[in-house]
């Protein structure tokens, strides 16, 4: 009777493997994580620097703090450079959630470091405008006692690169 134990095993396996449903037609698709690169120009009033290119580069998760990992560096102008220390919170949605590509809405806060100082305050926001579209945008709070280093857009449409929103 023991030596057809791991037959016996083998065949409650394959029974409970075949009980489960089958996953559905229209499955939902569930955002994961944002990727993106690059600039837009913002006028005088907003960066006091003669080159008012505000240019960041980002890998953060939408399970924030959970997942890593959670990257940003933003430039404003000459005169600062802010670099993610910490992603406290995130949320994401998708345009259409029976479209993994349609790209969506990534929001998240956190605390970094702006010139080497402390910035307590980032507010991120990304606007995926779908696979292949140009009118992605993005906007980003920054609070900091470093000089030069207090910054906010708001939803300014990308003049160069790309946000991504990957879903599974």
């Amino acid at each position: 009777m023991l030596r057809y134990f791991p037959l016996l095993l083998l065949a409650c396996a394959l029974a409970l493997i075949s009980l489960r449903a089958p996953a559905p037609a229209n499955a939902v698709a569930v955002p994961d994580y944002v990727t993106t690169g690059g600039w837009f120009t913002e006028p005088p009033s907003v960066i006091n620097d003669p080159n008012n290119k505000v240019n960041f580069g980002a890998v953060l998760q939408c399970d924030a703090p959970f997942d890593q990992p959670n990257q940003l560096i933003v430039h404003y102008g000459d005169q600062a450079e802010f670099k993610l220390e910490t992603l406290t919170s995130a949320t994401c949605t998708l345009n259409n959630p029976n479209d993994a590509n349609s790209g969506g809405r990534y929001r998240g806060t956190g605390t970094g470091t702006c010139n080497g100082g402390p910035a307590t305050a980032l507010t991120i926001g990304f606007d995926d405008a779908g696979q292949g579209n140009p009118n992605d945008s993005a906007r980003f709070t920054i609070t900091s006692t470093v000089p030069g280093c207090t910054f906010a857009v708001f939803g300014t449409t990308l003049e160069g690169g790309q946000i991504t929103l990957h879903a599974h």
